[in-house]
């Protein structure tokens, strides 16, 4: 199993393109980091890391950059809190 720390960069559509070494690979998990296009993953797959795009990680790195990455990452603001009797659903509009 290897661990892996990639860049990737943001296509003109907002889908993120990666390196070409990785077509195929499926990911058993991913961090990403929150602002730069970086991701940290494990996989059953092999990669060819070249030292700069794609660099290989052992298993202690990677849990340390993905905690880092995750903890660094934007979370979304809670809902504020309700009960279920609170709660009424707008009606529907009836159709002409």
């Amino acid at each position: 199993m290897g661990h892996y720390k990639v860049r990737f960069q943001v296509g003109q559509h907002k889908e993120y393109v990666y390196p070409a070494c990785m077509s195929g690979v499926v990911w058993k998990s991913v961090a990403y980091h929150g602002t730069e296009h970086v991701m940290v993953g494990q996989t059953d797959a092999d990669i060819k890391a070249d030292g700069k795009v794609v660099v290989a990680l052992n298993p202690q790195e990677a849990k340390g950059l993905a905690e880092e990455y995750s903890a660094g990452y934007p979370k979304p603001k809670g809902f504020p809190p309700f009960s279920a009797r609170e709660y009424k659903p707008a009606r529907a509009r009836k159709r002409r």
